[in-house]
């Protein structure tokens, strides 16, 4: 059985790439694969980077109360 130690959900896209570096552009990564790409866009050549996700930053309630951390 394979574990999910990363969420499964996560789509596809080249800046997320093992293959792709940073380029000029902030729509193009440069692929040692294809070349020059969007950063949407995948292959069959495509291998998920763990390091190269920023994962979304959550937003806190402001409308906590004292009465909320008293057990």
């Amino acid at each position: 059985m394979k574990s999910k130690l990363f969420n499964t959900d996560i789509p596809r896209q080249c800046q997320h790439c093992v293959y792709s570096r940073e380029f000029d552009s902030a729509t193009e990564v440069l692929c040692s694969k294809r070349g020059v790409v969007g950063i949407r866009d995948y292959c069959r050549k495509y291998v998920y980077d763990v390091t190269k996700r920023v994962p979304n930053k959550h937003v806190l309630a402001d409308d906590y109360k004292r009465d909320d951390f008293i057990i």
